[in-house]
């Protein structure tokens, strides 16, 4: 593993790059040399940062091999005399004046290709297009990456490959922004099962009509990121899009007139989490929406004796899709993870709310636990759903718990779903409510026992 110095001020390709003594002027030629582990450290001894132009297309191709360690670009203040660079000489963040700045003049595409860690750097490019043939990827940390202006075009980052093989290919973010530039654009592009990771960072510039764009599967972790610039769609599924998808934000800043998830596949599997997510310090805030439907927390219609945190009362409000199947596919999601002491039968209790004068049966709600067995480690659920296919269904009881705002329902409707649990040797119970019935809304309240 060598360590190499470019100086855009001072450097010469001609040089051979070991020390400040002996800087090459271009990254462009610093890549070329280089190879698996080695490290690049970007200074102007001018002052500023590090700048480096391109009239076309700029691909920085680093190790593609399983197990290879990443070439390493990071920028250093443009002061900086110790060789080999100290943690004192480090860019502070993406907003320090010595970045380094790779500019592409013709709005073509800056691509990094292969398994590339960039601290301190600024990208300025038609788009910023990541691409790998194999199972490897790229890091970014304390970056900002900005998108051309193209009449007519759209710009993004391109995650994934383009053609096959296609291996996993991983995009990292790191106290990291992205800055779009018309409303066109999209943040990222997820093609052939690639993944996003996102910790830290903000979306500036422009507002963007989708954000998010899942066209061949993919999945996405992305927290602490500031998105209340974005008033369009932040997660869409194309059409054309048959894939999975998994997409989880948590405690990002979320702009009230945003729409969260689009899917125009309905044949697309996937699920994709807001959680804590809000334009405000919500920290109740969650929505979960998958092909079956949406859960979110609502704090409008809530229950007496509910759910509540940092002094807010909310629900799990359930709206169901034309995709659930009644007895078969539900919308199912945990509304309790409860430690009790499982030597005796203990009885759960979920109460609920909906609107219609016909109450729900266990074909169409139930619960679900998940627990040890008595005699192994494995895992056993108990269900309420009704016992097979063709067994006369069971309709829940009445409820006596008291629920707020429900005036504008026509038909205020409390039931409660109950199930038993054998005997265990495990404490922990998980609880879960399946909502079967097609393009349907219910209130859950919070989980009892006894």
């Amino acid at each position: 593993m060598v360590d190499m110095a470019v100086d855009s001020f001072s450097g010469s390709d001609a040089n051979g790059g070991a020390d400040w003594n002996d800087e090459l002027a271009t990254l462009t030629a610093a890549f070329a040399a280089a190879s698996s582990g080695d490290t690049i450290y970007l200074r102007n001894s001018n002052g500023g940062g590090f700048l480096e132009q391109f009239g076309g297309d700029a691909t920085f191709s680093g190790p593609t091999a399983v197990g290879s360690r990443p070439i390493r670009i990071i920028a250093v203040l443009s002061t900086t005399t110790n060789w080999p660079p100290q943690e004192s000489d480090l860019v502070v963040d993406q907003l320090d004046s010595d970045v380094a700045v790779l500019e592409n003049t013709g709005n073509n595409d800056i691509r990094s290709d292969g398994f590339n860690y960039w601290r301190g750097a600024i990208v300025k490019a038609g788009a910023f297009f990541n691409d790998s043939r194999s199972q490897c990827s790229s890091i970014f940390e304390k970056c900002q990456i900005h998108y051309g202006v193209v009449a007519g075009g759209s710009r993004y980052i391109y995650i994934g490959a383009t053609s096959s093989p296609a291996g996993p290919w991983t995009l990292t973010l790191i106290d990291t922004d992205i800055v779009p530039s018309a409303a066109d654009d999209a943040i990222a592009n997820f093609h052939r099962g690639a993944k996003l990771i996102w910790r830290g960072g903000s979306v500036l510039g422009s507002s963007v009509n989708e954000a998010f764009v899942f066209n061949e599967g993919g999945s996405a972790e992305v927290f602490g990121v500031n998105m209340s610039i974005i008033t369009g769609t932040i997660v869409s599924v194309p059409a054309s899009a048959e894939v999975a998808i998994d997409a989880l934000f948590h405690r990002c800043t979320v702009n009230a007139l945003a729409t969260k998830v689009v899917n125009n596949a309905p044949m697309s599997i996937g699920r994709v989490r807001f959680l804590e997510c809000d334009s405000v310090d919500n920290v109740n805030n969650a929505e979960i929406s998958d092909n079956e439907g949406d859960v979110f927390n609502d704090t409008g219609i809530t229950m007496v004796g509910g759910y509540s945190a940092y002094s807010a009362d909310y629900s799990l409000k359930f709206v169901t899709t034309a995709n659930v199947v009644p007895i078969i596919r539900p919308l199912r999601y945990l509304v309790g993870k409860i430690n009790v002491d499982l030597s005796s039968v203990r009885t759960f209790v979920i109460p609920f709310v909906h609107d219609s004068a016909t109450p729900l049966d266990n074909t169409q709600i139930w619960p679900e636990l998940e627990i040890i067995s008595q005699s192994s480690t494995l895992g056993q659920i108990i269900s309420g759903r009704v016992s097979s296919i063709l067994s006369t269904p069971a309709v829940h009881s009445a409820s006596t718990e008291t629920w707020n705002n429900t005036q504008g329902m026509t038909s205020e409707n409390k039931q409660e779903m109950s199930i038993s649990t054998p005997i265990s040797k495990h404490s922990v119970v998980y609880v879960y409510a399946c909502l079967a019935e097609l393009s349907y809304a219910a209130y859950i309240g919070k989980v009892s026992h006894s």
